[in-house]
């Protein structure tokens, strides 16, 4: 089995969650609208703001889990409990937004809810988007492919009931040194196993990065579940911004102002690879400009791809052809102007 068997256990095709996380976003931002409406300008106390989380909460859970819009539940959650923008968790089948970052903002004597029009929700749709593709990579597995293989590994030597918690383990790892020392030991060992052949190219990939920051990001952006969810965040950057520079084409004249069919829109905005008659992997091509010019695009768009394996690179891009060319694209739509 390829890939340790991990895409056979989902198949080999990219997951798009367009559909649900657009359902999840409106209604989000309904219930968000009407809170920043109602604490407009108060200032917050800790306990107050936990309380109106509880009540976002709340509210989420009626007009989101309970109409089973969303295929998992959704909560905001404080800083201290997640450092992300965004996390789902395999153990609670939950996805948890960080409230601090997307709804409040510190004051000297306390918090205040953001005005609607801070709120980032460009950033809390993408957020969403890519939780709810981790949510679907663990549905569809029976839970095998969000698994952490080193952590899962390290438990079952270690420890006759897999099923501690993190917070259990830490504990156990304070009260003893030899145990922790143990388990970085066995890190370490994975870690020059899995990816020495990037590690020992730091100074030419990231010389800038401390030697730790330069690990969690080679780890990070390896790991086999994030793959799918950095090659959707690049289509949907890539797409946004030709159909921007196509509909401001079309208002300035530089293409025919007229309707555009889907099929139309898709041919435009797929121009680049259509044409192309190399392939993407192929580095000895120095004269296909529409190869160049779409591959560079694309490797801009993902901030982690200098880090990948040469296997991972691969598997990222066959993602990225796979999500584009499902692509649902809508019509244009030339209002006339009277």
């Amino acid at each position: 089995m390829n890939n340790n068997g991990m895409n056979q256990l989902i198949g080999e095709g990219a997951i798009s969650t367009d559909e649900v996380a657009n359902k999840v976003w409106v209604i989000l931002k309904e219930i968000i609208r009407f809170y920043c409406k109602d604490l407009k300008g108060i200032h917050l106390n800790e306990e107050e703001v936990d309380v109106f989380i509880d009540l976002i909460n709340g509210d989420i859970k009626k007009e989101l889990i309970d109409t089973k819009i969303s295929p998992c539940p959704i909560t905001f959650n404080r800083t201290n409990t997640i450092g992300a923008k965004g996390v789902y968790n395999i153990d609670t089948k939950q996805i948890y937004l960080n409230g601090d970052h997307f709804l409040l903002k510190k004051q000297f004597t306390g918090y205040m809810f953001k005005e609607f029009r801070e709120i980032k929700f460009d950033e809390m749709y993408n957020t969403i988007e890519h939780e709810l593709i981790h949510q679907q990579q663990d549905e569809r597995s029976k839970g095998k492919y969000t698994v952490d293989r080193f952590y899962s590994h390290f438990m079952k030597t270690y420890f006759k009931d897999t099923k501690l918690s993190d917070d259990d383990v830490f504990d156990m790892f304070k009260k003893d040194n030899k145990l922790f020392n143990k388990y970085l030991e066995m890190y370490k060992k994975f870690l020059r196993k899995k990816y020495g052949t990037i590690i020992d190219r730091k100074k030419e990939i990231d010389p800038e990065s401390s030697d730790k920051d330069f690990i969690h990001d080679v780890e990070y952006y390896n790991k086999p579940f994030e793959l799918n969810t950095f090659a959707k965040n690049a289509v949907d950057m890539y797409v946004k911004n030709v159909l921007k520079y196509l509909k401001m084409s079309i208002r300035n004249g530089g293409r025919t102002k007229r309707n555009y069919s889907s099929k139309e829109v898709r041919d435009i905005v797929l121009y680049l690879i259509l044409k192309s008659k190399t392939s993407m992997f192929d580095d000895s091509v120095r004269n296909d400009f529409e190869r160049f010019h779409f591959k560079n695009k694309m490797i801009g768009l993902h901030r982690g791809y200098k880090y990948l394996t040469k296997e991972n690179k691969k598997q990222w891009w066959k993602y990225v052809f796979q999500l584009l060319f499902n692509y649902k694209f809508e019509p244009i739509i030339v209002k006339n102007e009277v």
